[in-house]
């Protein structure tokens, strides 16, 4: 038998293990945080390919250890999963959230490396495309074309990505310039052909867009003064949608005088809230003795949680406070610094809560070579 301790989670044998049981111990697992060791037998079992318990299915069992790696983001033992195990239901999904998860990160040189996956139990045209373009992005042309008319023959591909693939081939010199938003591959395609691509995402921008997006460096502000659009930025950050570094970056581009700067305390109440949260980011990074470093940045935290934004501002307030270090701490804010810094771990940024990685994007490179390739 297989038991986690305490109340985490109890697996027994599964040749005798209610079904019931199974799905109500995955649901836990939603809930509660498993300690490493109980996290090393979960893990165990999920790899073994075993029997499903006595009233669910082989497709219901596989289903459930798909879903788990998958919210957990354990690229790992999918990987491992995978190589284990060579033809199961369910072997698509696994694969094309391998390769999703690097085009988020704009790593297609890595992700280009898990067609080794895409073999011939899998028949998926999502897939199939991907590794038609990663052929085109090694310079494997012929063996692109090979497997595209295949894919015609086949009736699986269709006029968006044949556009794609033939500009990228060399096959045409003009390619349509609409974004296509449909997957994630599509829209990568879409950035690394299109001249001067710009793309504006909002609420209903898909998040692995939004990921990709952070990672290739593709979303800009072309006015610093449009306020509507840093608030939409911050909602996106808030949400983990966007890196929140990025906020800090727009907050260090705004504009503001001299006279405003020297009196900052006092002026930055008759300003909104992204004017007044850029213009006291600023003054904590003009300052230089600790005192003032520490009131600025606790004033920061006020004006993040008066506007519901503090997760964007957790994590940067508590690497503040660690690079001051507590020693170095007068001792009025001691207890307040002692809190925030232990915020981190209670109430982790968007950015950790999405376990996004964020690579350097690339320019675009006709012949395959697209935004991001191998960064990482």
């Amino acid at each position: 038998s297989a038991c986690l301790v305490g109340s985490e989670m109890c697996i027994r044998d599964r040749s005798s293990t209610e079904a019931d049981e199974i799905r109500a111990s995955f649901k836990r697992l939603e809930k509660i945080k498993l300690s490493e060791t109980s996290n090393e037998i979960l893990e165990n079992i999920l790899l073994s390919f075993s029997y499903p318990p006595i009233g669910m299915s082989e497709k219901e069992f596989v289903k459930l250890k798909i879903n788990w790696l998958i919210q957990n983001d354990r690229q790992d033992l999918i990987e491992n999963f995978l190589k284990r195990n060579k033809d199961f239901q369910g072997k698509s999904t696994l694969v094309q959230y391998l390769v999703d998860q690097n085009i988020s990160q704009a790593d297609i040189k890595e992700g280009c490396e898990k067609i080794e996956f895409i073999d011939s139990t899998i028949k998926d045209a999502y897939l199939e495309k991907f590794k038609i373009y990663c052929l085109t992005f090694n310079n494997k042309k012929s063996q692109a074309q090979l497997l595209l008319d295949l894919l015609r023959e086949q009736k699986q591909s269709d006029k968006f990505f044949d556009d794609k693939i033939n500009y990228l081939l060399g096959i045409s010199d003009k390619t349509s310039d609409k974004i296509n938003e449909k997957n994630l591959l599509n829209f990568y395609l879409s950035s690394v052909t299109i001249k001067d691509f710009n793309y504006k995402p909002t609420k209903s921008t898909k998040k692995e867009i939004w990921k990709y997006l952070n990672a290739a460096n593709l979303i800009k502000i072309d006015d610093i003064s449009d306020k509507q659009k840093i608030k939409d930025l911050e909602l996106a950050a808030k949400e983990g949608r966007v890196d929140e570094k990025l906020i800090f970056d727009i907050y260090k581009q705004v504009p503001h005088n001299l006279n405003t700067l020297i009196n900052a305390k006092n002026l930055y109440q008759t300003l909104d809230g992204s004017n007044a949260r850029s213009l006291i980011f600023q003054k904590y990074l003009l300052s230089e003795d600790v005192d003032a470093k520490l009131e600025y940045l606790f004033l920061l935290d006020d004006l993040f949680k008066e506007e519901k934004l503090l997760p964007i501002y957790s994590k940067f307030l508590s690497d503040s406070l660690k690079k001051i270090g507590l020693s170095n701490i007068p001792d009025k804010y001691q207890e307040i610094a002692e809190s925030r810094i232990c915020l981190l771990y209670t109430s982790p940024s968007p950015r950790d809560r999405q376990k996004s990685g964020v690579a350097g994007g690339g320019g675009k490179k006709k012949g395959g070579g697209g935004g991001g390739g191998g960064g990482g």
